[in-house]
């Protein structure tokens, strides 16, 4: 599906919006794209950025309570899927319908990243002197773009929830998971979860229709061997090591972050994070989009095991001097709340496939494994 995204930046009682982007201009990595209703200006061939400016400035001073009165929002492409001239359009028909028609409208096209863009940049006042209302007008222009766009976030959820209904879980959160990496947001109730997107519910779900999976079957219990096998496998020959907050030496914070690329991107393990109220880490599950299971991540390896070092040289750079495992930062902002600490509400985000990790036995059972290991052509 091709997508836009539009986002509402600070607002401003210079406009310095305008600076930015002429300075874009200046740079060839921008361009002056339209304007509209610009009074004297419109037709004049070479507007100096101080014109825009000082026009907005004037145009904005019949309504002094607006302290400022800069609108200044962004409307983005996929890729290059969607040209300029489309992305203009679509903005001005958002602008138009959240009650700036008839105002000032300046857009500038942005070639500086890899996806098409644009800014925009208007007056919060209005003709008539009257202050534009913005009460959720981020959530409103979502609104509108999405009809622009034919997307109807209902169909989109049935399709989440049909995607995880394809997976075995054992408890409800992780089935909320999966629904939430479709781009929902799942807030537990007292009868299930209700799913909301751009700061909308969308639908509700109830536990009673979640089907789950208490006991492992032979299928589940043979995978987390070969899942245990995987980590041990590649903690050795990839080297990684627990990446903590203030000590990040650049070789073990690559060496842990191939670690954990290679396993999401090469063999299909995405790995959901906990953390206590102290913000410790105390929990993982495991989602194997292979063979499509959701696996505990004390099934599989213990989390304090998943977090050493496989080199005593690592283990010496990086030890915590308080003697805890501190959470990796690169992979802590995406850690949901534990299923033990958290109240009614999130039941936390999707890791979009930063980890890596799982639960076990003792290295006795490892020395029994061993030999076992090339038969399971890893």
């Amino acid at each position: 599906m091709r997508t836009m995204v539009f986002k509402i930046l600070k607002s401003s009682a210079s406009f310095h919006g305008i600076a930015y982007n002429e300075k874009k201009v200046a740079k060839q990595s921008a361009g002056h794209l339209y304007h509209e209703n610009f009074g004297y200006l419109q037709d004049k061939e070479n507007i100096r950025k101080e014109d825009f400016q000082n026009y907005l400035i004037k145009y904005s001073s019949s309504n002094e309570r607006v302290k400022k009165p800069q609108f200044h929002a962004t409307l983005s492409a996929k890729g290059k899927e969607h040209s300029f001239d489309e992305l203009k359009q679509v903005a001005l028909q958002i602008m138009h319908e959240l009650g700036y028609s008839g105002n000032p409208i300046l857009v500038y096209s942005h070639s500086d990243t890899d996806n098409n863009h644009i800014h925009i940049i208007s007056s919060r006042v209005d003709m008539y002197g009257n202050k534009i209302r913005d009460n959720q007008e981020g959530i409103r222009a979502v609104v509108i773009l999405n009809r622009i766009l034919g997307i109807d976030h209902a169909i989109e959820l049935e399709a989440a929830i049909a995607y995880a209904k394809t997976y075995s879980c054992s408890t409800h959160p992780q089935f909320a998971w999966l629904v939430e990496s479709k781009g929902f947001k799942a807030i537990k109730t007292t009868e299930g979860f209700s799913f909301h997107k751009a700061g909308k519910k969308i639908g509700d779900f109830p536990f009673q229709e979640i089907r789950l999976e208490n006991k492992p079957s032979l299928a589940a219990k043979k995978r987390i061997q070969q899942i245990r096998a995987i980590l041990y496998k590649y903690k050795n020959k990839l080297g990684p090591g627990p990446i903590l907050p203030n000590s990040q030496p650049t070789e073990i914070r690559k060496a842990s972050l191939d670690f954990v690329n290679y396993l999401r991107t090469q063999l299909k393990l995405e790995f959901v994070f906990f953390q206590s109220t102290d913000g410790k880490p105390n929990g993982y599950n495991i989602i194997d989009h292979q063979h499509k299971i959701v696996f505990k991540g004390s099934e599989i390896m213990p989390i304090n095991k998943l977090f050493e070092g496989s080199s005593a040289k690592n283990e010496e750079q990086i030890r915590p001097t308080n003697g805890h495992k501190a959470l990796p930062e690169s992979l802590s902002y995406e850690m949901g709340s534990s299923p033990n600490t958290q109240h009614e509400g999130s039941v936390g985000s999707i890791v979009d496939a930063e980890l890596a990790g799982m639960n076990t036995g003792d290295s006795d059972l490892l020395k029994k494994k061993k030999k076992k290991r090339k038969r399971l052509h890893l």
